[in-house]
């Protein structure tokens, strides 16, 4: 039984910390793309595709769409802990 909890403690940490990893990171992303949408491109051309792009027709995400995807996996997963380390303190 004791090592059933310590299991079940091991995974809400793992959710946890993966959880706050991907808010985390999706913070910075959308951040630094609201600051640097206006930028023009590099010397050598290359831009912040922070924007969705279309390559030879195929709809490609751009850094913003990600973030907006871990953001939200990474809220869900925080939540997820939440509920899951709330229920094995009972």
């Amino acid at each position: 039984m004791s090592n059933e909890k310590s299991s079940k403690r091991t995974w809400i940490r793992i959710l946890q910390i993966v959880g706050l990893v991907l808010v985390l990171w999706a913070a910075i992303t959308l951040i630094s793309g609201f600051l640097l949408v206006d930028v023009g491109p590099d010397v050598e051309g290359r831009t912040y595709r922070f924007e969705d792009a279309e390559i030879f027709g195929y709809p490609i995400p751009g850094y913003g769409t990600i973030a907006w995807i871990g953001g939200v996996i990474g809220v869900v997963l925080l939540i997820a802990q939440y509920f899951l380390g709330k229920s094995s303190k009972s």
